[in-house]
C-alpha cells in the first residue's frame, strides 16, 4: 500500500521508491495503464499527480445505516448469548 511507513525506522521517500518499482514491474509486464485508485484526500491526490496520475472518474462517498428496532436488538442479544 502506497503511503505506508514505519514510525520507528522512518525512511524518507520510501513510497516513491516502492511506486517506482511498481511502475518498473508494470512496464516489464507490458501494462499500458495503472489504476491508481481514488484520490480521496489532498495528500493522496498530490502523490498521484506527482507521478502523472490524472483523475478520470467522479466519485461520491455514501454511507447507509440501518436502525435496529427494539425487537431486532433483543434477537441480536439472544444470538450473542448462544
Amino acid at each position: 500500500m502506497i503511503g505506508c511507513h514505519s514510525k520507528k525506522n522512518y525512511v524518507p521517500h520510501a513510497s516513491d521508491l516502492l511506486f517506482f518499482e511498481m511502475l518498473t514491474l508494470a512496464k516489464e509486464y507490458g501494462k499500458n495503464y495503472i489504476n491508481l485508485g481514488l484520490g480521496v484526500n489532498e495528500g493522496i491526490r498530490r502523490f498521484k499527480e506527482k507521478w502523472g496520475g490524472v483523475p478520470f472518474l467522479r466519485y461520491e462517498f455514501c454511507e447507509y445505516r440501518i436502525r435496529y428496532s427494539a425487537t431486532m436488538r433483543f434477537l441480536r442479544a439472544l444470538e450473542l448469548k448462544q
